[in-house]
């Protein structure tokens, strides 16, 4: 029994440990903007590409990992894919006078301009570059009755494209984003409703690509980033947000706890960036534009509230639980209890000196996450007694 016990301690603790907190992380971004991409350039700037319209593209930078944002330029034009290749960035454009096209900037967005040497096809939909700086184009081939996905890639930085294949194993899969980590390449795609998604990974430069990313939802998958423990890819199971991560190199993933981004319905872009990983997407049935910006650590400038200055008792919970407030200079505007799965089951706005958790399960973790009115916020775990 004891040996039981104690394998069923290291299983919750190590699952503990895997959980991801996010923190929004707004300021200086308009939510009505559309936020579509994300690109860290080598000196830890990270680039949000975003739709203002229907025909207007905006470009934000932040200098502290995703803390803050400034604006940059606008463009106008569609966009979607997006990249950095050394201080280069790259975009994929959609101009209603030009086009389809590829456009460059080398002074960190605030000018662009089209390629000399432009990607041979009409429809570039992303882009990635590799730690060796090889650039990476995903296109679209029309071939009725069928499509395909067709890569093309740049070992000079753009100035001349080579096709690398027509992914002709691949007929009728719709190709949204290609990705890299640890030397393979990784091309999401979709059938022809855009119901069903699917990870292909390629070994070989992209000539050649097999079906990845067993335990993944199909109903969407996000980008794909390379951490110091694995690739963490960002995923829609069941009309919530989750993460997943694999340890062999994209064969196999398995869910990541995580909480804090529950309002976002689509997620677009996640990136590495320094001190956090920055995570954006789509709110939650908000009407017309309504982006959110997550980061997995509170941003650069905040704080949370000290553990030593807040106290939750008793432990183990039992009917219920109280909160009791150290920091006299801060107001308790919040609580939320959140499941291990990363699911909130209840929010209470007031009486936190008392609430109720009687319906939740005997013998679980749970996690409340405490915001005063200042926007500091806190995470505590708890089992729940008999």
């Amino acid at each position: 029994m004891r040996k039981l016990v104690a394998a069923v301690l290291i299983f919750v603790t190590l699952r503990i440990q895997a959980r991801i907190q996010w923190y929004e992380s707004m300021t200086g971004f308009p939510p009505q903007c559309y936020a579509l991409n994300l690109a860290v350039t080598p000196n830890g700037d990270v680039f949000l590409l975003c739709q203002s319209g229907s025909d207007k593209t905006l470009l934000f930078k932040s200098s502290d990992g995703g803390s803050s944002w400034t604006s940059v330029s606008s463009i106008s034009a569609l966009s979607g894919g997006f990249a950095a290749s050394g201080s280069t960035l790259f975009m994929c454009v959609l101009s209603t006078t030009d086009g389809y096209g590829l456009n460059s900037s080398a002074d960190n967005g605030q000018h662009w301009t089209t390629l000399a040497t432009p990607i041979p096809t009409n429809n570039p939909i992303d882009l990635v570059s590799t730690s060796t700086g090889q650039l990476f184009a995903l296109t679209l081939e029309k071939s009725p009755p069928h499509v395909y996905p067709r890569l093309y890639t740049s070992i000079n930085n753009s100035q001349t494209w080579m096709q690398v294949n027509i992914v002709t194993n691949l007929e009728d899969q719709y190709p949204e984003r290609i990705c890299q980590s640890a030397g393979k390449l990784f091309m999401i795609a979709s059938d022809y409703n855009y119901l069903t998604k699917t990870l292909f990974q390629s070994t070989d430069g992209g000539v050649n690509w097999t079906a990845a990313g067993a335990g993944l939802p199909k109903t969407m998958i996000g980008p794909l980033v390379t951490t110091s423990s694995g690739i963490l890819i960002c995923g829609l199971e069941n009309s919530a947000v989750k993460m997943f991560k694999s340890t062999d190199g994209g064969n196999n993933f398995f869910p990541v706890q995580s909480s804090g981004c529950e309002d976002i319905k689509y997620p677009f872009g996640l990136e590495q960036a320094p001190g956090a990983l920055v995570l954006i997407g789509q709110n939650q049935g908000a009407p017309g534009y309504n982006s959110k910006i997550y980061r997995s650590e509170p941003p650069v400038g905040t704080k949370e509230f000290s553990s030593e200055r807040i106290t939750l008792c008793p432990s183990p919970a039992g009917s219920f639980i109280s909160l009791n407030n150290g920091d006299k200079s801060e107001i308790i505007s919040k609580a939320e209890i959140i499941s291990v799965s990363g699911q909130t089951l209840k929010v209470f706005t007031s009486g936190f000196d008392r609430m109720d958790i009687n319906e939740l399960n005997s013998g679980s973790i749970y996690t409340i996450k405490v915001t005063c009115l200042s926007g500091k916020t806190m995470c505590k775990r708890f089992i729940k007694g008999g």
